[in-house]
This record gives structure tokens, C-alpha cells and sequence, in this order.
């Protein structure tokens, strides 16, 4: 929805549906999380998905709904990305990576799930394969590049995957292969681009083992040829290129029907396109970056009286498209990076064409919120702004950026979203306040009267708006505004509760202070709260039980083997110390109830802590290895708990 780009370490996040008993020991598993990781992608005909990295790659058998790291057989790649993979007509898959030297190449026949080094041979040639395709007949093929006379030299190479005996094939140097339908193609480079000479094209018969020359259609009448780098073949022997002009900013999309002889310009793109996809007999999508708005389109050529090239969806803020794919069901998988951040991800878009999924890995970017509602939905905002939806409990997600009332840009990057009640949304963005009432699906403005907005603050379901006033929210709309003392310098408000009798308590966390009004703003008092110690120690947003009771948790950047919670009485007037028999090994924070009242809270190092009402006792749920950040709870009381990067489920073990 939002500007930025996910930037946080590579995940695989895995999903397991349960229930939270009320007491008992639980285990933790991880939420399948959106974004994903990868530059070079593959679709197989079982649908399973892989994607690689420089030093890892992960597979998903699932169509992209379940990531699992798996990199069995594979060697360590110390940064070298995978160069080609191809899947042959018996389902095995070869893999050539870049930085080999020797005349190896690996082989899986568990659509990637294991991988063996194999050897093979090119005559008595030493040297590595750049690129590797099988053809319609079976047959593999590869550039091979390999010294001689003092200079590398790059031939194509005809081998089968039983004998893995490749030899020369005539055909001419410096040749750039391409494949489409199982169809050979190449592309010489052995000139240097001047745009004045036609590069033609080669198309290799495998029945003559000849190749015959296409050449392309000069772009601009005057003699000067576009360089082709993406080539598709329909059933029909339609062939279509993707052709430079030259330019960094212009591309044409052509199409011939007699072998071509002759070439229909269908269209100009104004930036590049990164794959071009045959999708049936008649048609096939070009996936296109829009740099200028910072979009990915994919447009699709389809015969309508004549071949045009039309929008067929938009998917805003996803980076630059590094490739494509389609596998036997019709769905395209897209990988797209963000050159400037070092990060990617994986999209998918089914063949009903209607909008693009989010395949579910992870990489480079901090959770910064996640809220539940009664609906058992999940929704979630990462620290660069983007916002995300799931309504199977992480199996698949959803952005929430269509249908803005302004361009992304114009509105802003969102620093706070808020799930107040089932369907109500709020977004802070900049100094914009948008609501949904439909979960995400539209969006408006919420008008505040021109008011400065710095925070968007929530005490469970009321929402409040801060600046110079207080602006309360409630279904999407104002319901109220009160006037505050620190009107001129409204980020000292740290938190606003709102106690079932009226009292407005206003959180001031630089000074430990809270201030307390009875009359909707038009007069505070200070709350008499206890001394604390270390001196860094803080208070937290107070926690209101269903008898009126008050609780604060206390906060601190070192451990404090503490024992101790603030508690009020008088709606906030007066605290005191409640002590525990057990001791918090490091500070308490994200106070909060279960949808039927009892409280919870987080120890950094202990994990979720649950409390027998009123915090008479405790019982603990450890979470190891990690500071958890925040905790929600869905409709059916399930805790859902994240850390700097994942999201994970409280889960009983069985037994227990």
C-alpha cells in the first residue's frame, strides 16, 4: 500500500491450525507469513514451485501456499546465483550454477526436494555450461564455454539426460539460446549492439539439426534493428519477440504468423518487460515494470479481430520484476527484487487472472503490528508500511492497497494501522487518517477538521486520533474531541485510555506521569504514581479489569528481576505496588485481557505470561531464543504472539 519495500531476513514460515487451552503447556509454531525471497524461479508440471537465491533456495508443493528451506546435495554457492533450471520430459530437473568451473551440472528427481552433482562430457573439453534447455525432442541443450587459444569460447552443446554426452553442435559462436514450447532459438552475439546491423534470429530444427535465420523488423523504417531479448511460440507457430530499441526506456512488442517472414508491431512499452509467458493457443503475457509509478503490470496479447496488448492487472509497491513463469495449471508465478534493499519476493496469479496472491516466504523486513478479530482474520503491518491480510489464518494473503482514495504516494507511508472492531480499520499515513469499514477492501479519508495528525493511538476498541486535540473514532467516523494539556506538543502522548466511567487517562511515558480527567478534557489532574527503580525504568499504558481495577506493567531496556506490576483502585488516582511470588527475569509489557477478561502479558525472557484473575498467580508460556514484541487474540481466544520478523500460534501439547 505504501512506498517502501519488505527488507527483513530470509523466513520459512509454516502454519498449523489449533486451539489455546486456558491452562496447560503449549508449544509454538510459526504463522505462514507473506513476502518471500528468490531471484531465479521455476514452476514444474506436479506444481511445485522453487526459488533461488544466492546461497539457499526453498521449495513449495503446494502452489506457494507452504515454503520449506530445502537445499539437499546443493553446494555451498558462496553468492553465486542459480544460472538455468530446466525440467526434462521425465519430470527430472537440471541446475547449472554460475560460478562452476568443471563439467558438472545436478540433477533431481524429486522435483528439487534432493540434488546429486553430475558429471559430464564434452569431448575432452574443460570448461562450464552458462545456460542448459531441454527441446521438444527430449533432448538437452546448452551453451558451453571453455578456453582456447589463449580466449574463452562459448559453442552450443546437443546432449541427452540418460548419457549426458554432449557434443558440438554446429551452430554460431557467441550465441545467446533461448526456448519457448520446447522450440530452440538463439540470439548471436558476437557484435557489439550499434543498432545499424539486423540481428537476426536462429531457429534450430532438431529433425535436420539445422539452424535458419529470423530476421527481426527494423523499428524505425530507416535500417536500424531492435536487439531481441525475450522470444514466445504458440501451438499455432505464432512467434512473438520482445525487442530493445536501444534505449533503456522503450520496447516493442512484435508478432509474425509465416515463420519471420513478415512482423506486426503490436505495441511500444515505455519501460521494459522481464518475461513473456505463452499462455494458451492464442494468447500469451508480457510482465512489464511501470517505474514511474512504481508498478508492475501485466499485460496480455490476446486476438480480438486483431492482436492488441491490454492491462490485465496492477500490483502497486512489489519492486522490479526479475522473472517468470507458468506451470501446467495456467497459474503465473512472478519474482520480483528490489535492487536497492537486496530484497524479493514471490507472487502468484491464478488463472482466473483476477488479482495477484502473495506466496508465502519471508525475507527482509521487521512485524510491526498484528491484530485478530472475531473472524479469526489476521492483519498485519511491517515497519516499511505495507499491510497485509489473511482470512485462512496465514495460508494466503492479501494486500490492502487497492481501492485508495489517492495515490500511494500522495497519501503515504503508514507508520500505525489499528483493528479496532470486526470489519473497522484505521490507518495512519504521514498525517493522513484512512478507515475501512470492510476489512481493507476500500478506504477513504477520515476528515479531522484539518488537525495535524502525529499518533493513532487504541485502548481495545476506542481509537483515538492525537494533534493538537483528542479526536476519538468509532466506526469510521468522529464521535468526539477533547482538548489536552500538551495541545502543543501532542508526540508527548504516549497512550490514551478511556475507563467504562468516562475517565480519560493520558500517558505521558518521557515524564512517567499520567494525567487524569473526569470532565472530557476540560481539566486534568496528575495520578500519584510510586517511585521506580532502575531510573531508566517506565510505566506502561494502564489495563483496565472488568471489576475497574488497574494494572501497569513496567518497562526497562535491562533485566530488573523484578516482582512487581502498578495497580489502582480509583481509576488511576492513587497506584500502588502489587507484588508476585515469582520474579520477571526482565521488564513486563503488552498488558492486555483475552476476549473473556483474563490478563496476559509478555516477559522478555519467560515469554507469554498468563494471570489467574486479578494477577493473583501466574502460569507461564515460555517462548525461547527470541523477545517477543506483541500478542493479539483471535475469535476463539487463540494467542497469536510475533517477534522482531515472525508470527507464531500458542498450540497445547497433546497430553499436557
Amino acid at each position: 500500500m505504501y512506498r517502501c519495500v519488505v527488507t527483513a531476513w530470509w523466513l520459512i514460515i509454516g502454519f498449523v491450525m489449533s486451539s489455546l487451552a486456558l491452562s496447560g503447556q503449549v508449544n509454538w509454531k510459526e504463522i505462514h507469513s507473506p513476502n518471500s525471497a528468490g531471484k531465479t524461479l521455476v514452476a514444474t508440471r506436479n506444481g511445485t514451485v522453487l526459488v533461488f537465491d544466492e546461497r539457499s533456495f526453498y521449495r513449495s508443493e503446494d502452489r506457494g501456499m507452504v515454503w520449506r528451506e530445502n537445499s539437499a546435495g546443493f553446494p555451498e554457492r558462496n553468492g553465486s546465483p542459480v544460472a538455468t533450471i530446466v525440467e526434462d520430459s521425465s519430470g527430472t530437473l537440471w541446475a547449472v550454477l554460475t560460478a562452476s568451473d568443471s563439467n558438472v551440472v545436478f540433477r533431481s528427481t524429486s522435483s528439487g526436494a534432493s540434488w546429486t552433482a553430475t558429471t559430464f562430457t564434452v569431448g575432452g573439453l574443460r570448461g562450464k555450461m552458462s545456460a542448459l534447455f531441454c527441446g521438444a525432442s527430449g533432448k538437452l541443450y546448452g551453451t558451453f564455454s571453455y578456453p582456447m587459444n589463449g580466449h574463452d569460447t562459448t559453442r552450443v552443446v546437443v546432449g541427452t539426460p540418460e548419457s549426458l554426452n554432449f557434443s558440438l553442435l554446429d551452430a554460431p559462436q557467441s550465441i545467446h539460446l533461448m526456448m519457448s514450447r520446447g522450440v530452440l532459438f538463439g540470439r548471436t552475439t558476437e557484435k557489439k549492439p550499434s543498432f545499424t546491423d539486423q540481428y537476426p534470429l536462429w531457429e534450430f530444427n532438431p529433425q535436420t539439426s539445422q539452424w535458419a535465420k529470423i530476421f527481426t523488423p527494423s523499428f524505425d523504417g530507416n535500417g536500424r534493428y531492435p536487439l531481441p531479448e525475450f522470444v514466445a511460440l504458440l501451438p499455432t507457430g505464432e512467434r512473438f519477440i520482445v525487442a530493445s530499441q536501444g534505449s533503456s526506456v522503450s520496447q516493442n512488442i512484435y508478432s509474425s504468423a509465416d515463420n519471420g517472414s513478415t512482423w506486426t508491431l503490436l505495441d511500444r512499452i515505455p519501460r521494459s518487460a522481464h518475461a513473456i509467458i505463452p499462455m494458451s493457443d492464442t494468447s500469451i503475457a508480457i510482465l512489464v515494470d511501470f517505474h514511474s509509478d512504481n508498478s508492475i503490470d501485466t499485460q496480455l496479447v490476446k486476438r480480438d479481430g486483431k492482436w492488441v496488448l491490454a492491462p490485465l492487472t496492477r500490483l502497486r509497491n512489489r519492486g522490479v520484476i526479475a522473472g517468470g513463469c507458468i506451470d501446467e495449471s495456467g497459474t503465473i508465478y512472478v519474482v520480483s527484487n528490489d535492487g536497492e534493499n537486496a530484497s524479493s519476493r514471490v507472487l502468484r496469479l491464478p488463472p482466473d487472472r483476477t488479482r495477484w496472491q502473495i506466496c508465502g516466504l519471508s525475507t527482509r523486513d521487521a512485524l510491526a503490528e498484528v491484530f485478530t478479530d472475531t473472524r479469526n482474520r489476521i492483519f498485519m503491518r511491517y515497519r516499511n508500511g505495507m499491510l497485509y491480510r489473511s482470512d485462512d489464518e496465514g495460508v494466503s494473503w492479501r494486500t490492502l492497497d487497492e481501492n485508495l482514495p489517492q495515490r500511494p504516494e500522495e497519501i503515504g507511508t503508514a507508520s500505525r494501522l489499528i483493528v479496532a472492531d470486526d470489519d473497522v480499520l484505521y490507518v495512519l499515513a504521514d498525517t493522513t487518517i484512512l478507515t475501512s469499514t470492510d476489512a481493507g477492501s476500500t478506504w477513504k479519508i477520515i476528515d479531522v477538521n484539518g488537525m495535524h495528525a502525529v499518533r493513532l493511538l487504541q485502548d481495545r476498541t476506542r481509537v483515538f486520533v492525537i494533534g493538537e486535540s483528542i479526536v476519538e473514532l468509532s466506526g469510521g467516523k468522529v464521535t468526539e474531541r477533547i482538548q489536552h494539556p500538551y495541545s502543543d506538543e501532542p508526540e508527548a502522548v504516549t497512550s490514551v485510555t478511556k475507563l467504562k466511567n468516562g475517565v480519560y487517562v493520558l500517558h505521558n511515558e518521557a515524564m512517567n506521569s499520567y494525567l487524569l480527567s473526569a470532565t472530557a478534557g476540560q481539566s486534568w489532574t496528575e495520578a500519584l504514581i510510586p517511585a521506580i527503580t532502575p531510573q531508566d525504568a517506565r510505566i506502561s499504558q494502564p489495563l483496565e479489569m472488568q471489576d475497574g481495577t488497574l494494572y501497569a506493567g513496567i518497562i526497562s531496556n535491562f533485566p530488573l528481576n523484578m516482582k512487581t506490576l502498578l495497580q489502582s483502585t480509583d481509576s488511576g488516582v492513587t497506584w500502588t505496588t502489587q507484588e508476585f511470588t515469582r520474579i520477571f527475569r526482565t521488564s513486563t509489557h503488552s498488558l492486555m485481557t483475552n476476549r473473556t477478561g483474563i490478563p496476559y502479558f509478555i516477559d522478555d525472557v519467560d515469554g507469554v505470561v498468563r494471570c489467574t484473575p486479578y494477577f493473583d498467580g501466574t502460569t507461564t508460556y515460555p517462548f525461547k531464543n527470541t523477545i517477543l514484541r506483541g500478542m493479539c487474540f483471535n475469535g476463539a481466544n487463540e494467542l497469536y504472539a510475533y517477534d522482531y520478523a515472525v508470527l507464531y500460534k500458542a498450540v497445547p501439547i497433546p497430553g499436557k
